[in-house]
């Protein structure tokens, strides 16, 4: 995105009245009190005469609960993520993802950073893996993400939805040469693990009797390789393998 910001379309610039309208706001308080500018700057941008700056898109997008790809339009490569946006959306407001209350505004900034890299990378990649399971016995599974070309520095953000919707056990993770580091979590910690191969992670989650989608975001092309299911001893024996709170695993 250019760093002088975008013009709005006439669509994006309704879908920023129509919540004004429905929050009973005033242009001229949204100008002032949300975005604080003045409510000239702000009508321009609503006519498209002057760009918005990155800093007032995104709070905008934030307030409206949307990509940036959804409020300008340019949704063809990122047409997939539509549906993540929302559903994050939904838990956030409907308090699903309230596991422990003093930490909310926590998962919610997780939630916000999550959106932002899904869709704001031009070059960016997105790919889902659906492992569905047989109700029986609870058992941890594991893949692959195989990096396709050589780097010196990438992110990834991993999630995973159980019957279609997201769970907060994420991690944004980057890459380096000879680590990788866990960005953010859930209860986020200050922590990176020795990497088992040179272009690959190596992902292990705990599975119940529930389908679940993987969902994967990265800078760089990247393949999913399915490595089976490992038992909970032979996990717990695994002397380098990274535990983390509510069973999400980067090894």
């Amino acid at each position: 995105m250019p760093k002088k910001g975008v013009s709005l379309t006439p669509e994006a610039s309704q879908k920023i009245k129509n919540y004004l309208k429905q929050n009973n706001l005033s242009q001229e308080e949204f100008a002032e009190d949300v975005l604080k500018v003045s409510p000239k700057t702000f009508r321009n941008w609503l006519s498209g005469k002057h760009s918005v700056d990155f800093e007032a898109l995104n709070i905008i997008i934030e307030k409206l609960g949307i990509g940036v790809n959804d409020l300008l339009g340019d949704v063809d490569k990122y047409n997939c993520t539509t549906g993540v946006v929302s559903t994050i959306r939904e838990i956030y407001q409907n308090n699903v993802a309230v596991y422990v209350e003093k930490s909310y505004r926590k998962i919610f900034d997780l939630f916000r950073n999550h959106i932002t890299f899904l869709k704001y990378p031009k070059d960016g990649y997105f790919k889902t893996f659906k492992h569905d399971i047989q109700k029986g016995q609870n058992y941890y599974f594991e893949f692959q993400i195989k990096l396709m070309e050589e780097i010196e520095e990438a992110k990834f953000v991993v999630s995973f939805t159980v019957n279609n919707q997201i769970r907060i056990n994420y991690g944004e993770v980057r890459l380096e040469h000879d680590k990788v580091d866990i960005i953010q979590y859930f209860q986020p910690p200050d922590y990176s693990v020795k990497r088992a191969g040179k272009n690959t992670i190596r992902v292990a989650t705990w599975f119940d009797e529930l389908p679940h989608t993987f969902v994967i975001n990265s800078q760089i092309p990247f393949e999913i390789e399915e490595k089976g299911k490992i038992s909970e001893y032979e996990l717990n024996q695994a002397n380098d393998i990274a535990v983390f709170w509510k069973h999400f695993f980067f090894h």
